[in-house]
């Protein structure tokens, strides 16, 4: 494939985002719940048209109404998974653009490229993508950021970085309402989350929070 979309399409490969997307959409939406976008992956093209209010404005606007058409009685939520790659500058945007564009919630997500964060694992070691307990800072601070400029009127979700109890309460303190597991599960298994639930919530005791609602954003404030 080509290096864009605009290439791909010019050589007939492939259709734009937008028409490839409203298709998706269309044909899963009367069976789903909720459908996600993943604009997380860092280093293509997906990760760097998210900060374009002129492209993703109009997509979100035409995504929730593709499903509402789609499946009128229960239109599934639409959900948008952004990098951890955003710049300082492409935040604000990229919040604008979710919440003019109606979508239901955000899930700040890894992979993390390193060669963009000039993360070192070790000496000899500065490319590639990480992923799982390295990448929780990041999804801390970005996190914190979206809730700031959603003002608390996007639900997020949280995904990476999250093996522990006190993992877990320093994303929901930083604003997450949801926590998505993954790593943390093909190590420990299924007792994992168990696991993390016992120890979140010995935490909230100790710091006098008698439930998860009221630790959301709690740091935020």
């Amino acid at each position: 494939t080509a290096e864009s979309e605009g290439e791909n399409v010019k050589m007939g490969r492939i259709m734009t985002y937008a028409e490839e997307f409203d298709m998706m959409v269309r044909k899963v939406a009367p069976y789903t719940d909720m459908i996600t976008l993943d604009f997380s992956h860092p280093e293509v093209e997906l990760s760097r048209i998210i900060a374009d209010r002129s492209v993703m404005i109009p997509l979100l606007q035409n995504l929730k109404h593709a499903a509402a058409e789609a499946a009128p009685i229960h239109p599934p939520k639409l959900l948008i998974k952004i990098p951890l790659g955003l710049t300082p500058m492409e935040v604000p945007l990229v919040c604008e653009s979710l919440i003019t564009g109606g979508v239901d919630g955000v899930i700040v997500a890894g992979p993390l490229s390193l060669s963009m964060h000039k993360v070192r694992l070790s000496k000899n070691h500065t490319a590639g993508m990480i992923s799982g307990m390295p990448v929780k800072p990041y999804i801390v601070d970005l996190i914190s950021k979206v809730r700031q400029f959603t003002k608390g009127n996007l639900p997020i979700i949280a995904c990476g970085g999250v093996f522990s109890g006190i993992d877990a309460y320093e994303v929901i303190a930083a604003g997450a309402s949801l926590i998505e597991l993954g790593t943390v599960l093909r190590f420990d298994g299924p007792n994992a989350v168990t696991k993390i639930n016992r120890e979140l919530a010995t935490i909230l005791r100790r710091k006098g929070i008698d439930t998860v609602a009221k630790a959301v954003g709690i740091d935020f404030y």
